[in-house]
């Protein structure tokens, strides 16, 4: 996920690879009886954009204690879908 600039933009890679500085590799811990993988590459972006940020030179960006504040929301699964 982005959180410089293009804050929010996300990918799913399937295969190892390498980012520059201004993204961010997100592990999730996935328990398929509560979270699918797709709910949050559609949720990241919408709550990423929504939370406070820090001001840059170039725009804004978010910051690793910003990133780590947000919420998540968690509907059941049939939501989810």
């Amino acid at each position: 996920m982005s959180f410089k600039l293009s804050i929010g933009k996300v990918c799913i890679l399937d295969v190892p690879a390498v980012h520059n500085e201004a993204k961010i590799s997100i592990f999730p811990f996935i328990n398929k009886d509560y979270i699918t993988r797709d709910y949050l590459y559609y949720l990241l972006p919408i709550i990423s954009t929504m939370g406070e940020f820090t001001p840059a030179i170039k725009g804004k960006t978010l910051n690793k204690t910003l990133i780590n504040e947000l919420k998540i929301p968690l509907p059941p699964l049939s939501e989810q879908s």
